[in-house]
């Protein structure tokens, strides 16, 4: 089938809304299609569409504008408990890894990273030699190279952290040790099985985030493991956390920075956003019912 919807102006849109139910100032309406276009907020109003395309009853564009910047400031804060998770990981692999292996272990794959193939293993430090080079004008690693570099083609592993993609330190978590692995889990509170798959989650997460993507009601591809109720009867109570939503990368986010920056007020400032945002609908991001907060 042939796409042949055609161009409509802002005018022809704010039209358009408003001939299929939609109430608020044309005025207003028409500003904010011109900041965030049409597309974009269409996600935000379609949980309020009805089959024949028309508006529920009482469906207002200023509250639709209201849910696109309530998971605006969300994606920020879960953007901030992400980095502070990052940096850590980033510290305490660097550490625990290089505690077992010497700084430079990681370049022998064979007992530092034994699940990586030989293939993966070359590819992965020429990635790091060539992001090495890219960061010549950085003062640190322009010492380094300028000292070392005739008999190093990568930087101790407490540099080379800090030149990895959050995918490459994942992949590292993946396929080290299983004492590293054990030390890192410790380090932040969870077994190292749920860590390694908050990782992968988190980092999927990060990339929804950092390109802007929808948030609120999103049913995420790639879910955290939720932690197991023998361990951890808490997390279980009041009703199993539905991970596939918001609710759940939250509440993993929560728990990592309990552990790892405690002082940083991040759960008070969730709080402070929801009960900014009392009309926002919970329920599609998996909350609970009567919850209360972190």
């Amino acid at each position: 089938m042939r796409y042949t919807k055609p161009h409509l102006s802002v005018d022809e849109q704010v039209q358009l809304l408003r001939e299929r139910g939609m109430t608020g100032d044309p005025e207003f309406i028409s500003r904010k299609l011109k900041a965030a276009n049409y597309h974009r907020l269409a996600a935000y109003w379609h949980p309020f569409r009805q089959p024949d395309h028309s508006f529920r009853p009482g469906t207002t564009f200023e509250h639709i504008w209201r849910l696109y910047t309530f998971d605006r400031r969300l994606r920020l804060l879960v953007l901030d408990a992400i980095e502070r998770f990052e940096v850590s990981l980033r510290t305490q692999f660097a550490h625990h890894h290089s505690l077992l292996f010497g700084p430079f272990g990681y370049a022998d794959r064979a007992d530092s990273l034994p699940k990586m193939t030989p293939e993966e293993h070359a590819e992965f430090l020429e990635k790091v030699s060539k992001q090495l080079e890219r960061q010549r004008r950085d003062p640190y690693f322009s010492h380094f190279l300028e000292k070392y570099g005739d008999a190093h083609k990568v930087p101790p592993l407490w540099a080379a952290v800090e030149l990895m993609e959050f995918g490459q330190l994942m992949n590292c978590y993946q396929c080290a040790p299983s004492a590293v692995k054990r030390s890192l889990a410790e380090n932040h509170g969870v077994p190292s099985k749920v860590l390694g798959s908050w990782i992968v989650s988190l980092l999927s997460t990060r990339n929804i985030c950092a390109h802007h993507g929808r948030l609120w009601n999103r049913v995420l591809g790639v879910r955290p493991m939720e932690l197991p109720a023998d361990r951890y009867p808490d997390w279980h109570i009041p009703e199993k956390t539905d991970m596939s939503r918001a609710f759940g990368t939250l509440r993993a986010c929560h728990l990592l920075l309990s552990q790892i920056a405690p002082e940083s007020g991040w759960a008070q400032r969730v709080n402070d956003l929801l009960q900014a945002y009392p009309d926002v609908p919970r329920e599609h991001m998996g909350f609970p019912e009567n919850w209360r907060g972190f």
